[in-house]
């Protein structure tokens, strides 16, 4: 139901197509056997944004799939010291323990209800009114900071 994919930019173009379809499609295509993914599914990628040998840039197509892209930089120096306290004991991964609060047909049930929800024609326009104003970049305080406007599936997530 869940894949975290480590560092995709370092998977070379064929795999990372395999994920778009699996991302979009929900399913996975080996040879000529197509197999439905299990319900729900979700994909939790990270990137090296620093080396690029080695690296194939994700094409645009495969991150207009995520919802969001978060950017992590360095921590405070504080953080850092609880970083390196909290990674000195080589024991801590046998404290951690992963508790299930959801199962996979909770999160359905979840998402089956969200499709419920009303949205007023209203608020459809100032979700495409928002999503619009990343294309024209007219008026935005940050629109340096944009190289390629929101899709649809933007519109979609917002909704």
């Amino acid at each position: 139901n869940f894949i975290l994919a480590d560092e995709i930019n370092r998977a070379p173009p064929k795999v990372q197509s395999a994920m778009l379809e699996c991302m979009q499609e929900r399913i996975v295509t080996i040879g000529k056997q197509t197999f439905e993914l299990p319900k729900p599914f979700l994909v939790l990628a990270t990137e090296n944004p620093l080396e690029q040998m080695g690296t194939y840039p994700l094409p645009e197509a495969q991150i207009d799939r995520f919802l969001f892209k978060i950017y992590v930089d360095y921590p405070p120096k504080e953080d850092e010291i609880k970083i390196i306290d909290n990674n000195m004991d080589t024991n801590r991964y046998k404290k951690n323990v992963v508790q299930k609060i959801l199962t996979p047909k909770d999160i359905i049930n979840i998402q089956s209800i969200a499709r419920k929800i009303y949205i007023s024609d209203e608020i459809k326009k100032y979700i495409v009114d928002i999503v619009f104003s990343t294309r024209e970049k007219k008026g935005l305080k940050y629109s340096k900071y944009i190289e390629w406007g929101a899709s649809p599936r933007a519109s979609i997530a917002l909704a």
